[in-house]
């Protein structure tokens, strides 16, 4: 049996692997075959070294570790989708997830991963579940060593590492920020607005501070908060402008490297403001050819956009006064990626052009990051493989309330990964996610 006889066993949709060659099915179909296949059986053995960790360990034997508690909920929710009526999208004639019958299901909401990250070192993973509950488990040690619950029990929205890593603070689905950690009481910081779209966070590189927005922003949810960890946890309001929400794609957020100060693009805006004061310090704009937008922190390489400062009465003396337009294959230092030089352009934007003519430019721009453009992983500049269907992100217009959500315009998508990006999560569609590690390949 030639290896591309195999395509329609190894997990890909309709869409398939028909327009891939045999080394797309080596690298991108074989990981993600379960061990029980015969076609994993018969090659398995030549895969690379990508190594793809599930709860139940189907591919190649590499698990998540779980508690008893949570396998055994995850079961329940295993047989009960089976008895789900299953629904049919009509422009697609093939069976689409029926969220809204999973989310009234107890049974099935109760064991459904709703999000997941992982520590910036990547050994240990955090997992939220329906139903309020919070395991923490070391990756390489193959064990759980940390268990929470919300309560009331409610399930959670994001999960973030912090305070060196050993405590994580949480939303749930009502608001509530929370932390938890082992050698704490849980810290109720306070309730924050909620609305259908997840809300989006960002952590300080020192794990200090959590920035956190609505994921979608608009005229009575539009409030930008800044988390203090580790010392007198609380919530800070950052203040806005007086300006119109129109609707936009989910936010993006930005750390100055040192966390003195934070950034928010929205639309063709950026806000920053300092992190010790909660005041707003400048404003920026990008004009309207810009679609791509990427956190400031490596100069790209090739030609980008920086955004007019639209209010300079406002700005630090740090900030540059020049009026910074359209650089052509610029060689600026950023010298010691101080926060005076992030604050002088916290976000870089690239011309309007279509994702597959701009997306190696990121992926070569961020470096070691995983980013996925609908159906490709890429990592400093390479198109490393191609996910299967089950585990591309699904869209909030779908309904979707767990998995890897984005908005119909929303990519490139960059999933949860390790500081050095070698390990990442994915969960797509799945009631549960994985974790590819591409540490020995790259």
């Amino acid at each position: 049996m030639q290896l591309w006889e195999a395509r329609w066993d190894l997990r890909w949709g309709a869409d398939g692997i028909d327009e891939y060659n045999d080394y797309d099915v080596y690298r991108s179909c074989l990981p993600f075959t379960p061990s029980s296949s015969p076609i994993y059986k018969l090659y398995g053995h030549l895969t690379d070294p990508i190594r793809v960790f599930s709860i139940d360990g189907e591919f190649g034997g590499h698990v998540i570790p779980l508690s008893q508690d949570a396998l055994n909920a995850l079961k329940i929710t295993e047989v009960e989708l089976n008895e789900l009526p299953k629904k049919v999208d009509r422009g697609d004639p093939d069976v689409v997830i029926d969220y809204e019958a999973e989310f009234c299901d107890h049974n099935v909401h109760n064991g459904i991963v709703t999000c997941a990250t992982l520590s910036p070192d990547g050994h240990f993973i955090a997992l939220g579940f329906g139903s309020g509950a919070i395991e923490i488990a070391n990756i390489d040690h193959q064990c759980t060593i940390s268990q929470f619950q919300c309560n009331p029990p409610s399930h959670l929205v994001w999960i973030k590492f912090c305070n060196g890593n050993h405590w994580i603070a949480t939303e749930d689905s009502g608001g509530n920020i929370v932390i938890f950690g082992d050698d704490i009481q849980p810290l109720r910081l306070g309730t924050l607005p909620s609305d259908l779209c997840p809300p989006v966070a960002a952590v300080s590189d020192s794990g200090s501070m959590v920035l956190r927005a609505p994921g979608e922003l608009h005229e009575g949810c539009n409030d930008i908060t800044l988390l203090y960890i580790s010392c007198d946890p609380s919530i800070q309001l950052l203040a806005w402008p007086p300006l119109e929400f129109p609707e936009t794609p989910t936010p993006s957020l930005g750390f100055s490297p040192g966390g003195r100060y934070v950034a928010v693009h929205f639309s063709h805006n950026i806000f920053v403001w300092s992190t010790d004061s909660c005041k707003l310090i400048t404003r920026y704009r990008f004009p309207d050819s810009v679609r791509w937008v990427l956190s400031a922190g490596v100069v790209p390489t090739s030609s980008y956009v920086t955004p007019e400062l639209v209010h300079p009465k406002l700005a630090t003396s740090s900030i540059s006064e020049k009026n910074p337009g359209f650089v052509q294959n610029s060689q600026r230092d950023l010298g010691q990626n101080t926060d005076e030089s992030w604050m002088e352009s916290p976000f870089y934007g690239f011309e309007a052009a279509s994702l597959s003519e701009i997306i190696e430019h990121l992926s070569s721009t961020v470096g070691r990051v995983p980013i996925i453009d609908k159906f490709n992983i890429w990592f400093n500049g390479g198109d490393e493989l191609v996910l299967p269907q089950e585990y591309r992100p699904a869209y909030y217009s779908n309904g979707a309330w767990y998995g890897d959500r984005v908005l119909n315009s929303d990519y490139p998508y960059f999933p949860p990964a390790s500081k050095d990006g070698t390990r990442f999560i994915v969960q797509g569609k799945m009631t549960a996610p994985i974790i590819i590690d591409i540490s020995q390949v790259v």
